[in-house]
């Protein structure tokens, strides 16, 4: 089992460059212009060798100091399958096949407030064990380890994505939340300008992301919610789902796309018959905010986006 790219899951990208602290050789900055980024790690750290599996069209850099591993990398489409639904896929997978790695979700933005989900998870000791690379078996130690990570479409060209990760012991698990948080803050693209005008747009006018018209959205009252997405398991006893969500209509806002999707709980009495997995939905009820299961007082059948 290679721990590392089994986690990071899906990666790929090329071009790479490296500014180096004078005098110590350690990594400090990264610099990725053939994506157009660049960004700090959170301490000074040694760039380590990851050993991708044969035949994965995938790359990763890997960086360890302070204690705890860094990486960051770019993930590219495969099979016409975005890197965003991938990597909700096997979180999904993971939370339903291993719930003792206790995945947890969260959003942060980037200096240029770029949003990217994130997600922290448990790495059981016997998992740490049987890792290939002894540089994560030595920063994560004897104990359960812990690994955050966050993914975000590259601006302009949804079928690549950024992301960044950080690995340690379990026990430093706020540490390494605040290290993936902090490589969120330093990642700039100096090229991006969120007020640009799309192509085609008039002089003046802001860029405004789609927001998938032809949807039905419900009137929403104060503080309430609707989702839009793609049901993804579902409870034999249908009263709890998980829904893959891509948009989010809050009261007062207009529709937002989700991207990368976002795995969210949903739960109700008795969910309709025509709740299955792959089917486009559209859920509404009371905002109990992030990371929290959406109670529904309505579940409706959604077009395509």
């Amino acid at each position: 089992m290679r721990l590392f790219t089994t986690i990071v899951v899906i990666l790929c990208a090329a071009g790479m460059a490296f500014a180096q602290t004078p005098g110590t050789g350690k990594v400090t900055q990264l610099q990725y212009p053939r994506y157009g980024f660049a960004l700090h790690l959170p301490s000074a750290s040694d760039k380590q060798t990851v050993a991708i599996p044969p035949g994965q069209d995938m790359f990763a850099e890997a960086f360890t100091g302070g204690g705890m591993v860094y990486a960051v990398f770019v993930a590219s489409e495969k099979d016409g399958v975005p890197p965003a639904v991938m990597l909700e896929q096997t979180l999904a997978m993971m939370s339903m096949q291993a719930p003792q790695a206790a995945v947890r979700r969260w959003q942060a933005n980037s200096g240029q407030g770029i949003v990217f989900n994130g997600f922290t998870f448990t790495i059981p000791k016997a998992a740490v064990a049987m890792a290939q690379e002894a540089w994560i078996k030595q920063a994560i130690g004897s104990g359960d380890g812990v690994q955050a990570g966050a993914i975000s479409p590259l601006p302009g060209n949804s079928k690549y994505a950024v992301g960044v990760a950080a690995m340690g012991p379990k026990t430093r698990e706020s540490q390494v939340d605040d290290a993936v948080r902090m490589m969120i803050s330093s990642l700039s693209f100096p090229g991006y300008n969120p007020g640009a005008p799309s192509a085609g747009a008039p002089a003046g006018a802001r860029a405004q992301p789609s927001q998938g018209s032809g949807i039905a959205w419900p009137a929403l009252k104060a503080g309430e919610i609707a989702l839009a997405g793609v049901i993804d398991t579902v409870a034999a006893d249908k009263t709890r789902m998980n829904l893959l969500a891509d948009q989010v209509l809050t009261f007062g806002q207009k529709p937002a796309k989700l991207s990368p999707a976002r795995a969210k709980t949903v739960l109700s009495k008795a969910l309709p018959a025509f709740a299955k997995p792959g089917t486009r939905v559209i859920v509404s009820g009371k905002n109990e905010g992030q990371g929290k299961p959406l109670t529904a007082d309505a579940v409706k059948l959604a077009s395509a986006p």
